[in-house]
């Protein structure tokens, strides 16, 4: 097969395996304000292979702010914590959506907590889309697949 066939495919099966959502924050590319790619969650320039268990459905700007990183300081603790592994872990161990609105993200756990503000999962023009989205009757979305 060709490598750009073989590229298309990849991202068509990542983007379908991840219900076209971004794997951090859970918007659909549908409606997002950023392009989507696919992700290598442990990046290659650390080892990290390039096949299917270790590509994640990413918008541009949670990938471009992740870059090579696997691990961040938690803000509260000032440890350093793994990120969150969208292909190992599921999302709602680790993260939850406010209970007076739904539009900002709440971690659960340490490395929840250090994802948040590593990818700034909680910028204001996310909240912003998350309220749009909301009054559409289009958010919080259904469960990560």
């Amino acid at each position: 097969m060709p490598l750009a066939r073989k590229q298309r495919a990849t991202r068509r099966t990542v983007a379908e395996r991840a219900g076209d959502c971004c794997g951090c924050y859970r918007i659909t590319r549908a409606v997002s304000t950023s392009e989507f790619e696919v992700e290598h969650i442990d990046p290659t320039a650390g080892g990290g292979a390039d096949d299917l268990p270790n590509l994640a459905w990413s918008c541009r700007r949670c990938n471009s702010n992740k870059g090579t990183a696997v691990e961040a300081i938690d803000p509260e603790s000032g440890q350093m914590t793994s990120l969150f592994h969208p292909r190992r872990e599921a999302w709602g161990d680790h993260f939850a959506w406010d209970v007076s609105d739904n539009t900002v993200m709440v971690a659960k756990t340490v490395s929840g907590r250090a994802t948040i503000a590593y990818l700034g999962l909680n910028r204001p023009e996310l909240l912003l889309l998350r309220r749009l989205l909301k009054y559409e009757k289009l958010h919080p979305p259904v469960d990560p697949p």
